[in-house]
């Protein structure tokens, strides 16, 4: 163990285990309240019961999180007081909460503190507000005066004050920057503090929302040097815009469909997408323009990018005629919908929204499209005859393990991920060259699993690979006797390829055409 950057608030601890592969747990304690070994251990045990259960998680889950292998280190920065004596210890600890070895400690002790209090003051002035953004002007009475200042939603900014107070809340998020930045706490408040006049306009931010600007004195180790200025002000109410909008749904079936859209106003921007109801519930509380809200800063995050270009991506302009939409779960219920947006994503106009149940349809007349019929069945093969009916002139058909069809969510949804992938590869006039057939048709699949379930089906498809019939399916086990055997010719798609076919992948969901 090793001591470092020495400072009256804050000290970096590094760890070196002999086992680079044992898990174990390392953190500081006042030299005063270490007792022994078994003490320690048991009140960590007992902290981390109660941050697992304030997480909703379990203790394995949450240790999973905190523990360490092989060499690590961290910054205890703001987090400890001045001239006092600490050990820095480590002990291993497995994801059960079972220690596997004796406490390791070494001693310190934080220096006098550097800084005194400064009498600087704060004047924050606002003389840009509107719905998504706001032009704030910091100036401190001392130029020399280093400070941080930011803008937070009112709601987030007292949460933090209630539960610590907002200089340990962003002490913490400088150490989750400093992390990820993989450099030190004090670099990155040297790069996120200032001096002088400091003008800034904020975008993205929440329409008809109380915000506070606020800022204080704060030195690269943490010390706090004046008191907090804050001043409050409010967003405005984005501006609407009069448009309505046309919403046709065509050609459904169990895993897609085809949508139209058409604006009144030619000109608006529109987001024009489809969505479940457990999609809104989880990730917008039930609302959709909280859902898109937290949707286009979750991607604007992630990509470093201002929300304005994620919003960009997503929008529509003009008529979105005959669109298909692919990838769906047969039996769920879908809203699709169209909603006017500014530049920042809110919503201007009402929301138009039409559902519909991902569902097969019967086919001409009521009747099924194809005649299925299963002959020569052995312990490892069988011979499928497919016969279409008025249902369609092209078709594929074919034979799938029931368990990994149920990975895509059924026949369909596993049929129509082939489909995607080679469509993405660009090569889907290729697969449909050597895979569809027309009139009757008859094949032998063989290296089947004795004992395991199939289905055997047959689907109308187009030249661009869309669904032109209900699946036809048939199921059978393979003979119980026989030795195991491979699977069988569709192979399992690679899991990167899952995800991409699942809609519910992950928080983007599908536009319409895209």
């Amino acid at each position: 163990m090793n001591v470092s950057g020495l400072a009256a608030r804050s000290a970096t601890v590094a760890v070196v285990p002999s086992d680079p592969s044992q898990t174990y747990y390392f953190s500081v304690v006042r030299s005063a309240d270490f007792a022994d070994d078994e003490t320690l251990i048991a009140a960590d045990l007992a902290a981390f019961g109660r941050d697992a259960d304030d997480k909703g998680l379990s203790l394995g889950d949450y240790l999973g999180r905190i523990l360490s292998t092989g060499p690590d280190s961290f910054t205890f920065s703001n987090k400890l007081e001045p001239q006092t004596a600490y050990f820095a210890y480590a002990y291993g600890l497995t994801a059960e909460g079972t220690a596997t070895t004796a406490v390791f400690r070494q001693s310190f002790t934080t220096p006098a503190e550097q800084h005194k209090p400064s009498d600087c003051t704060f004047r924050i002035e606002i003389p840009e507000v509107a719905a998504s953004e706001a032009t704030v002007r910091f100036i401190p009475s001392d130029e020399t005066t280093r400070y941080f200042y930011t803008v937070l939603e009112r709601e987030i900014f007292d949460k933090a004050q209630a539960e610590g107070g907002i200089f340990a809340d962003d002490m913490q998020v400088f150490e989750y920057m400093a992390q990820m930045d993989n450099q030190t706490v004090e670099a990155t408040i040297r790069q996120m503090t200032v001096t002088g006049t400091k003008t800034q306009k904020y975008v993205s931010l929440s329409p008809d929302t109380d915000y506070y600007a606020y800022a204080y004195g704060l030195e690269p180790d943490g010390f706090v040097t004046t008191e907090l200025y804050v001043e409050p002000f409010r967003t405005e109410a984005p501006s609407r815009r009069e448009c309505t909008f046309e919403i046709t749904i065509e050609g459904i079936t169990a895993t897609e469909a085809t949508v139209s859209v058409i604006p009144s106003d030619k000109q608006i921007t529109y987001l024009g997408q489809y969505i479940t109801d457990e999609q809104i519930a989880q990730g917008g509380g039930g609302d959709l323009q909280t859902y898109y809200a937290n949707y286009f800063r979750a991607m604007a995050d992630m990509a470093g990018v201002p929300v304005s270009e994620v919003v960009a991506q997503e929008v529509i302009t003009g008529d979105l005629v005959a669109s298909r939409i692919t990838g769906l779960t047969e039996g769920e219920t879908y809203n699709v919908f169209a909603v006017g947006v500014d530049a920042y994503g809110n919503f201007i106009t009402d929301v138009e929204l039409v559902r519909f149940e991902a569902r097969n349809t019967a086919g001409p007349g009521g009747s099924t499209p194809f005649t299925l019929v299963l002959t020569d069945l052995s312990d490892a093969s069988v011979r499928l005859e497919v016969t279409p009916g008025d249902g369609a002139s092209r078709y594929l058909a074919g034979v799938v393990a029931r368990d990994e069809a149920a990975t895509f969510g059924g026949v369909s949804g596993y049929c129509r991920a082939e489909l995607d992938m080679y469509d993405a590869m660009g090569m889907i006039d290729t697969y449909l060259d050597s895979h569809a057939h027309t009139g009757s048709w008859s094949g032998v699949f063989d290296r089947l699993e004795p004992g395991s379930s199939y289905e055997a089906y047959a689907v109308g498809v187009d030249d661009r690979g869309a669904f032109t019939t209900p699946f036809t399916e048939q199921s059978f086990v393979a003979g119980a006797a026989g030795a195991a055997a491979v699977r069988m010719r569709r192979a399992a798609l690679p899991h990167a390829m899952r995800q991409m076919a699942d809609p519910r992948a992950g928080i983007p969901c599908s536009r319409p055409g895209k």
